[in-house]
Protein backbone atom coordinates (compact mmCIF):
# COMPACT_ATOMS: atom_id res chain seq x y z
CA UNK A 1 0.00 0.00 0.00
CA UNK A 2 1.32 3.23 -0.99
CA UNK A 3 0.00 6.40 0.50
CA UNK A 4 -0.39 9.56 -1.91
CA UNK A 5 1.21 13.08 -0.39
CA UNK A 6 0.14 16.37 -1.70
CA UNK A 7 1.74 19.32 -1.98
CA UNK A 8 -0.27 22.41 -2.21
CA UNK A 9 1.51 26.16 -3.03
CA UNK A 10 -1.30 28.18 -1.23
CA UNK A 11 -0.63 32.38 -1.92
CA UNK A 12 -2.85 35.17 -0.19
CA UNK A 13 -2.80 38.68 0.30
CA UNK A 14 -0.55 40.00 3.69
CA UNK A 15 -1.42 43.26 4.71
CA UNK A 16 1.42 44.37 7.12
CA UNK A 17 0.41 48.22 8.84
CA UNK A 18 2.62 50.83 10.07
CA UNK A 19 1.14 53.04 12.75
CA UNK A 20 2.51 56.06 13.91
CA UNK A 21 0.70 56.83 17.01
CA UNK A 22 1.45 60.31 19.00
CA UNK A 23 0.70 59.59 23.10
CA UNK A 24 0.99 62.05 25.92
CA UNK A 25 3.40 60.32 27.92
CA UNK A 26 5.27 62.13 30.96
CA UNK A 27 7.30 60.06 32.54
CA UNK A 28 9.11 56.37 31.97
CA UNK A 29 6.08 54.25 33.50
CA UNK A 30 4.04 55.91 31.15
CA UNK A 31 5.59 54.73 27.86
CA UNK A 32 6.59 51.22 29.78
CA UNK A 33 2.53 50.91 29.65
CA UNK A 34 1.98 51.82 26.13
CA UNK A 35 4.55 49.69 24.84
CA UNK A 36 3.06 46.89 27.17
CA UNK A 37 -0.41 47.87 25.90
CA UNK A 38 0.61 48.14 21.71
CA UNK A 39 2.59 44.98 21.84
CA UNK A 40 -0.61 43.14 24.02
CA UNK A 41 -2.56 43.79 21.15
CA UNK A 42 -3.71 41.15 18.08
CA UNK A 43 -1.64 40.85 15.18
CA UNK A 44 1.46 43.08 16.16
CA UNK A 45 4.75 41.86 15.19
CA UNK A 46 7.11 45.16 16.48
CA UNK A 47 6.58 48.11 18.62
CA UNK A 48 8.75 51.03 19.19
CA UNK A 49 9.25 54.64 20.76
CA UNK A 50 10.31 57.43 18.60
CA UNK A 51 10.32 61.01 18.23
CA UNK A 52 12.49 63.99 19.80
CA UNK A 53 10.42 63.91 22.91
CA UNK A 54 9.77 59.81 22.87
CA UNK A 55 5.84 60.67 22.25
CA UNK A 56 5.57 58.67 18.84
CA UNK A 57 4.32 54.76 19.26
CA UNK A 58 5.40 52.88 15.95
CA UNK A 59 3.44 49.77 15.47
CA UNK A 60 3.67 47.11 12.61
CA UNK A 61 1.80 44.36 12.11
CA UNK A 62 -0.54 42.32 10.35
CA UNK A 63 -4.04 43.88 10.14
CA UNK A 64 -3.39 45.85 13.26
CA UNK A 65 -6.94 47.46 14.71
CA UNK A 66 -5.43 51.27 14.75
CA UNK A 67 -8.72 52.63 16.65
CA UNK A 68 -9.10 50.00 19.02
CA UNK A 69 -5.39 49.93 19.96
CA UNK A 70 -5.56 54.45 19.88
CA UNK A 71 -8.95 53.67 22.19
CA UNK A 72 -7.14 51.49 24.99
CA UNK A 73 -3.65 53.61 24.48
CA UNK A 74 -6.39 56.51 25.68
CA UNK A 75 -7.53 54.74 28.32
CA UNK A 76 -4.85 53.15 29.93
CA UNK A 77 -2.53 55.86 29.73
CA UNK A 78 -2.89 59.27 28.18
CA UNK A 79 -4.45 61.39 25.06
CA UNK A 80 -3.42 59.71 21.57
CA UNK A 81 -3.93 60.73 17.85
CA UNK A 82 -2.97 58.68 15.06
CA UNK A 83 -0.58 60.59 13.18
CA UNK A 84 0.15 58.30 10.49
CA UNK A 85 -1.03 55.14 8.72
CA UNK A 86 0.23 52.91 5.99
CA UNK A 87 -0.52 49.60 4.42
CA UNK A 88 2.24 47.72 2.63
CA UNK A 89 0.18 45.07 1.07
CA UNK A 90 2.35 41.29 -0.10
CA UNK A 91 1.82 38.40 -1.46
CA UNK A 92 2.42 35.37 1.20
CA UNK A 93 3.54 31.83 -0.38
CA UNK A 94 2.68 29.05 1.83
CA UNK A 95 3.71 25.17 0.98
CA UNK A 96 1.03 23.05 2.45
CA UNK A 97 1.96 19.01 1.92
CA UNK A 98 -0.62 16.79 3.21
CA UNK A 99 -1.13 12.62 2.92
CA UNK A 100 -4.04 11.66 1.87
CA UNK A 101 -4.68 7.77 3.38
CA UNK A 102 -8.23 7.10 1.48
CA UNK A 103 -6.07 7.27 -2.01
CA UNK A 104 -4.18 4.14 -2.29
CA UNK A 105 -1.60 3.88 -5.70
CA UNK A 106 -1.03 0.41 -7.42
Amino acid sequence: MKILYISLHVIYPMVQRKLVIKVQMTCDKCRTKALKLAAGAEGVTSVAIEGDDKSLVVVIGDEVDSVCLTRSLRKKVGYATIEQDSIRRDLRVEMISFHNPFVELS
